[in-house]
């Protein structure tokens, strides 16, 4: 399975204050020009090395928008990478698949 970059991404949230204590932030990511059919069950998302909580995948023409949840206790500070995995339809076939976006979050 190859891992493809994803240069097409926005968000709601690009830095992040770094805490000790409760840190709970909702983010949006939205993935321009994707095409993908996916239900929630099959798309995960990691920011790092931490695994973020998939609240909703929506489809919007050709776009995904993939509505996550990251609790940050004492994660480290700088700036984090995204990886996605998914398993779903893309362009009528049945396709699995991961991609990759650098530097979406930054902890300062």
């Amino acid at each position: 399975m190859a891992v493809r970059k994803f240069n097409k991404l926005t968000t709601n949230v690009s830095t992040l204050a770094y805490k000790k204590k409760r840190a709970n932030k909702k983010i949006t990511y939205v993935f321009q020009d994707l095409n993908l059919k996916a239900k929630k069950k099959n798309v995960k998302v990691w920011l790092g090395s931490k695994k973020l909580k998939v609240r909703r995948v929506k489809q919007r023409g050709a776009d995904v928008i993939v509505y996550t949840q990251l609790k940050y206790k004492k994660m480290a500070r700088g700036s984090c990478n995204l990886r996605m995995t998914y398993s779903g339809e893309r362009n009528g076939l049945a396709k699995s698949g991961t991609w990759e976006a650098n530097n979406v979050l930054t902890i300062r």
